[in-house]
């Protein structure tokens, strides 16, 4: 298990990035993107807004 804390400006923010890098997420949807950004890329993990997500959803249904 890697344990990165602390990594980011919010305290609370740090066991989800916790949970994305030790559960070998891809990507991590969240609106906090600029304080996620940096520190996942490290990771190898994107960062997505929601809005994208729901976009991409959208276009592989039509």
């Amino acid at each position: 298990m890697i344990r990165t804390r602390p990594m980011l400006p919010d305290p609370d923010d740090e066991m989800v990035l916790e949970t994305a890098i030790n559960g070998r997420a891809d990507a991590i949807v969240t609106f906090n993107d600029r304080d996620f950004r940096p520190v996942a890329a490290r990771f190898r993990c994107s960062v997505v807004r929601p809005g994208e997500v729901i976009r991409g959803l959208a276009e592989e249904t039509e």
